[in-house]
């Protein structure tokens, strides 16, 4: 959703020009909208004002460069067009470039001179922007030109790691880690790189920013944890189990035949403490349920599903830590 805003937001701003231009405008810029590499040549060979704007500061080269045609980029540059020129929106043509992430086109924005780690619209970089969008070989190239991994937008302290692994786009994720991008970083909403997957359900990803060193026990501001997070009902199942497989969290006494339930288990529907709860002496087998490889021990009988309930309250209001190991 939030990819989907950020590239309407960027996209917009030209739709909304083309409306503001529709009775007339630079004859390089429309000729550029259109794709006629003809009448480029033409104006250019005429002396077109190659940097000419419209009201909102956009250029022929910022066209060239959404319309993802590397060939008219190229051909403006030669005739002067300026790579670092930004929109009354501070939207320079690499970021654009960094929406579609066509590598050959970032790679002559930056021989020009664009400004790697400029911030646009609410202060994403390019990196930012590539990361968001799953943009792998920009990402790379961005890497290698000197794009600042650490680097936060101002408005929510989201980190180019922070809205890739929100996104799920692994590679992305993988290759920012590899440049040395903060695991264990916040945004100003309290959120680790790890948070964002797991509240968007992003699977691989989780799995690998938990092979990364990623903390299993990252707590929201809000006090929900990562495992409280992947447990709760409208997390999918592979999610749940990643994240308690990975704390390995076991309720005293399974495996063996036990008569008291744990204390967290013992709680009324509305919340009161109760009694521990004794089983009453009974032949029947017990055996170990597991629900999202949470193991507590139950007869088998009416009162499993009602504990497995119990154990998903249980860990609600509960963090890793107060887990029994």
């Amino acid at each position: 959703m939030r990819r989907q805003i950020l590239l309407s937001a960027l996209l917009s701003v030209f739709a909304a020009v083309a409306l503001l231009h529709a009775a007339g405008g630079s004859p390089l810029i429309d000729a550029v909208k259109r794709q006629d590499a003809a009448a480029v040549r033409t104006l250019l060979a005429r002396h077109a004002d190659v940097n000419a704007t419209e009201p909102d500061g956009s250029t022929a080269l910022h066209w060239a460069v959404q319309r993802n045609d590397a060939a008219l980029v190229r051909q403006l540059l030669k005739a002067g067009a300026r790579a670092a020129t930004a929109t009354r929106f501070n939207v320079t043509p690499l970021h654009l470039a960094a929406v579609n992430g066509d590598r050959d086109i970032i790679e002559l924005l930056l021989d020009a001179g664009a400004d790697v780690n400029g911030p646009a619209l609410e202060g994403q970089t390019a990196l930012m922007t590539a990361a968001l969008g799953g943009r792998t070989d920009a990402v790379r190239l961005l890497l290698t030109r000197g794009a600042r991994v650490a680097d936060k937008e101002p408005v929510r302290g989201q980190t180019a790691l922070m809205l890739a692994a929100a996104e799920g786009n692994t590679e992305v994720v993988g290759m920012l880690l590899e440049a040395g991008a903060d695991l264990r970083g916040t945004s100003s909403g309290g959120f680790t790189p790890l948070l964002f997957a797991v509240r968007n359900a992003r699977l691989e990803t989780v799995k690998l920013l938990l092979q990364r060193g990623a903390p299993a026990d990252d707590v929201a501001p809000d006090g929900t944890s990562a495992l409280g997070m992947a447990v709760l009902p409208t997390a999918p199942i592979p999610m749940r189990r990643i994240h308690v497989d990975r704390s390995c969290i076991r309720w005293r006494g399974c495996g063996s035949p036990v008569r008291t339930a744990p204390p967290a288990l013992a709680t009324s529907r509305r919340g009161r403490r109760s009694r521990p709860a004794t089983s009453p002496p009974s032949s029947s087998p017990r055996r170990c349920s597991r629900t999202a490889r949470i193991r507590t021990c139950a007869s088998t009988g009416p009162s499993r599903g009602s504990a497995r309930k119990a154990a998903r309250r249980a860990i609600h209001r509960t963090s890793v830590s107060d887990v029994i190991f």
